[in-house]
């Protein structure tokens, strides 16, 4: 069909006039119109029919004469109509069928009609009429294509949401539901017509991700996240919102804060007491300095004694022989000698005092860190008078290694490849501040305390970078040896402390959830993961396969070889199932010598082949512990969620675990499927009970 808009592009006419005298005059009017056309004549109805059913060439427009040899206009347009012809017929017709043509043109066998009058008037009207149908009948085309590629892209759309697994709802702009997916249906407990045109119940905000709680029948309540964006639905602004279920992760956070809260307590706990060790030591080492000076004092009496007698008789003396000026010059002379032998004593006795000038004082020592341990510090300074301060203030303490950059680049790249304990930071680069420096470690993960060093008066500055991460900062007018010693020990135990908190949550975390031997999840892990699995399973219809395996005479591995090859040879299975599964499979250690794997996304047929795969790995791998060599088997059982019928959690443990019974019975080392001999008797019991477990 011809653009319209189009005016350099021809309007494309099939005109069928067997009369050659009309088709003159017709073509003359075209030609002498504003209408750019180009025009095909044919004589007959018949080669009209074969031209339009061959589809070459193209037409915008057919226009018909009434009276054609053979046949009549009349007969052609309803033919055209038969053959569902898409392009519009003109039917040019004489006074006296003035009747028939407007029939059909109200029967819609014709767009439109033209009654040739003598003067040939209607010659006038005939151009823009042709002109005026044609683009008509292309934007009505237009809106049909554009229909139908609506309704299949709605189509595609549902489909697609038909088999998300997060809940979608469209909310339309009153707020009430347009849409729900089988997801988000299941999701709320709901069907479809208690959601479409009610109330949505949440708040919709664009670009919004919110925490919403659902509570479902039964009072049973559900954690979403929700995520809305603004979308057009059927021509009108709307939002989607997509839901996902985050119930059983918010459980395991809330149980992490729990394990936290109880892990900050306990590290208070334990700076309290290393604070209360420490006081103890000090209280020590002072006791054993008092004993000290006390053997000092009873080695050094009779030393002081000599010359402090020789001190006051010739003291004496001088009181005696005022007169007499030689023997006065050599009492003091005496006197003189005797101070300088009591002097020495003294200094002898000062050597055991430890706090000299250029030491702190006990007081000051820091509680966490190794005063042996050299501190790797790195200075980010770029005036050299400043850095020489710096570095003669550290210079009295052997620990501290000093490092220097100039700038924020350097400093960057520096910290890619050597590991520092402590930042110290002139606040001001040639290509950045302080505040930079901050936020690029931050982004960049890189976890070293930064003490600031801020100008006089910059109390507003210090302020911002405490808040942006910095452990400290020290002013330039107030810094001196002890004071920026006491600050850069403070921070590299602040920085000490979090490191060892943060490895502490580390371990709680995996406590909770790993099995310390193996590395592979617990019995805990596993049970919440199997009842996610389920309800999976049983939302969208995926597939799901339980596999229990057992280490066969695991018992007389430990009473021949010891329980340290025991541990061996699970640490060894545990490696093995953890390369033996996928990413999205869980394997976890049920206990003793038992291992659980769960299996999404798999049938029976191929868990029976990946079952067999592991089992002949493990029977051809030779353990060696010390000096001995043995090889084990193992024994295996699984069952297949659908396919031995619907059950809850308990139960699918249950024959997984029967299966397993079955292949020890067999005489081990052999996999077997759970063969449910009858399903109808539970079958409603495990219905309700799985309807019970799914979250």
């Amino acid at each position: 069909m011809m653009d319209i808009d189009n005016l350099s592009l021809p309007l494309r006419i099939l005109l069928v006039q067997s009369n050659r005298n009309d088709f003159l005059h017709f073509d003359r009017a075209m030609k002498e119109s504003p209408v750019n056309s180009e025009i095909t004549l044919l004589m007959t109805a018949e080669e009209a029919l074969k031209r339009v059913a061959d589809k070459a060439p193209l037409f915008d427009i057919i226009v018909i004469d009434h009276e054609l040899s053979g046949r009549s206009g009349l007969e052609l347009c309803a033919d055209f109509v038969e053959q569902n012809v898409s392009l519009p017929l003109i039917l040019l017709t004489e006074p006296e069928n003035k009747n028939f043509a407007a029939q059909f043109h109200k029967l819609g066998f014709v767009n439109e009609y033209l009654i040739k009058d003598d003067n040939r008037n209607y010659l006038e009207i005939l151009a823009p009429l042709l002109s005026e149908v044609a683009r008509k009948h292309g934007e009505i085309l237009a809106r049909k294509q554009h229909k139908k590629a609506l309704q299949a892209f709605e189509k595609r759309f549902r489909n697609l949401l038909a088999k998300n697994a997060d809940g979608v709802v469209i909310v339309n702009k009153n707020g009430k539901v347009e849409l729900v997916n089988p997801a988000a249906k299941s999701l709320f407990g709901r069907k479809t017509q208690e959601f479409l045109g009610q109330p949505f119940g949440f708040p919709i905000i664009p670009g919004q991700i919110m925490e919403i709680q659902i509570v479902r029948e039964g009072l049973e309540k559900v954690t979403a996240e929700m995520r809305v964006a603004e979308i057009e639905w059927k021509g009108e602004r709307a939002c989607l919102a997509s839901l996902r279920d985050v119930t059983y992760r918010k459980q395991m956070e809330d149980a992490l804060a729990t394990a936290n809260m109880g892990l900050y307590q306990t590290v208070q706990e334990l700076k309290k007491a290393n604070k209360k060790i420490l006081e103890q030591q000090r209280a020590v080492i002072e006791e054993e300095r008092l004993k000290l000076l006390l053997q000092m004092a009873g080695t050094t009496a009779h030393e002081m004694n000599q010359p402090l007698m020789t001190l006051l008789g010739n003291i004496e003396l001088l009181g005696m022989d005022k007169n007499a000026p030689e023997k006065i010059k050599n009492y003091i002379k005496r006197i003189e000698e005797s101070g300088e032998k009591i002097s020495g004593i003294i200094k002898k006795i000062q050597t055991i005092r430890p706090d000299e000038p250029h030491m702190l004082s006990p007081k000051d020592e820091p509680s966490v860190i190794n005063l042996n341990k050299k501190i790797r510090i790195l200075c980010v300074e770029k005036l050299d008078d400043d850095f020489e301060k710096i570095n003669t203030f550290l210079n009295v303490r052997s620990q501290f290694n000093l490092f220097r950059t100039r700038c924020l680049k350097e400093a960057i790249q520096v910290l890619e490849h050597v590991q520092f304990d402590l930042i110290l930071s002139e606040y001001f680069f040639p290509d950045g501040t302080a505040m930079d420096f901050l936020r690029i470690m931050h982004e960049k993960d890189t976890e070293v305390p930064m003490v600031v060093i801020t100008g006089q008066g910059d109390e507003m500055i210090a302020s911002q970078v405490i808040q942006a991460g910095a452990f400290g900062y020290i002013s330039k007018t107030k810094m001196n040896n002890t004071s920026l010693i006491r600050t850069i020990i403070n921070a590299v135990e602040k920085g000490q402390l979090r490191r060892e908190i943060k490895e502490a949550h580390k371990k709680i975390a995996e406590m909770s959830t790993k099995d310390e031997l193996t590395g592979l999840y617990n019995r805990r892990y596993f049970k919440g993961v199997l009842r996610q699995e389920i309800s999976r399973a049983k939302r969208y219809g995926s597939g799901l396969v339980l596999f229990m395996l057992d280490i066969d005479h695991f018992k007389k591995i430990n009473d021949t070889y010891g329980h340290s090859a025991g541990d061996m040879v699970l640490a060894e299975m545990g490696e093995k199932l953890r390369k033996w599964t996928r990413k999205s499979d869980t394997v976890c250690r049920f206990g003793g010598e038992e291992f659980v794997v769960i299996l999404p996304n798999t049938n029976a047929e191929n868990a029976g082949i990946m079952g067999e795969r592991l089992r002949k790995i493990v029977a051809s791998h030779i353990f060696e512990f010390n000096s001995f060599q043995f090889q084990v088997t193992i024994s295996m059982g699984f069952t297949d969620f659908h396919k031995s019928g619907a059950c809850p959690l308990s139960k699918l443990i249950d024959r997984a675990d029967n299966a397993l019974y079955q292949a020890k019975e067999a005489g081990r080392n052999r996999v077997v499927e759970f063969v449910p001999s009858s399903l109808s008797s539970n079958s409603k019991d495990d219905l309700q009970q799985l309807k019970a477990e799914l979250p």
